[in-house]
Protein backbone atom coordinates (compact mmCIF):
# COMPACT_ATOMS: atom_id res chain seq x y z
CA UNK A 1 0.00 0.00 0.00
CA UNK A 2 3.05 2.18 0.24
CA UNK A 3 3.78 2.31 -3.18
CA UNK A 4 0.36 3.25 -3.73
CA UNK A 5 0.35 6.17 -1.63
CA UNK A 6 4.08 7.06 -2.89
CA UNK A 7 2.02 7.18 -6.72
CA UNK A 8 -0.75 9.53 -5.35
CA UNK A 9 2.16 12.16 -4.40
CA UNK A 10 4.34 11.69 -7.23
CA UNK A 11 0.94 12.10 -10.07
CA UNK A 12 0.37 15.48 -8.65
CA UNK A 13 3.98 16.57 -9.50
CA UNK A 14 4.32 15.13 -12.69
CA UNK A 15 0.90 16.79 -13.76
CA UNK A 16 2.52 20.40 -13.28
CA UNK A 17 5.36 19.93 -14.77
CA UNK A 18 3.58 18.33 -17.70
CA UNK A 19 1.52 21.78 -17.73
CA UNK A 20 4.66 23.95 -16.95
CA UNK A 21 6.31 22.02 -20.25
CA UNK A 22 3.37 22.32 -22.59
CA UNK A 23 3.09 26.34 -21.27
CA UNK A 24 6.36 27.18 -21.98
CA UNK A 25 6.57 25.34 -25.67
CA UNK A 26 6.82 28.33 -27.40
CA UNK A 27 4.38 27.10 -30.43
CA UNK A 28 1.80 25.52 -27.82
CA UNK A 29 1.42 28.46 -25.85
CA UNK A 30 0.62 30.64 -29.33
CA UNK A 31 -1.91 27.92 -29.97
CA UNK A 32 -3.37 28.90 -25.92
CA UNK A 33 -3.01 32.35 -26.37
CA UNK A 34 -5.42 32.28 -29.36
CA UNK A 35 -8.18 29.65 -27.32
CA UNK A 36 -11.07 32.29 -26.62
CA UNK A 37 -11.29 30.90 -23.12
CA UNK A 38 -7.74 32.34 -22.51
CA UNK A 39 -8.76 36.07 -21.12
CA UNK A 40 -9.20 38.85 -23.40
Amino acid sequence: MKKFYLVLKILPILAVLIVLAYLVTPGDSEVILEKPWFGE
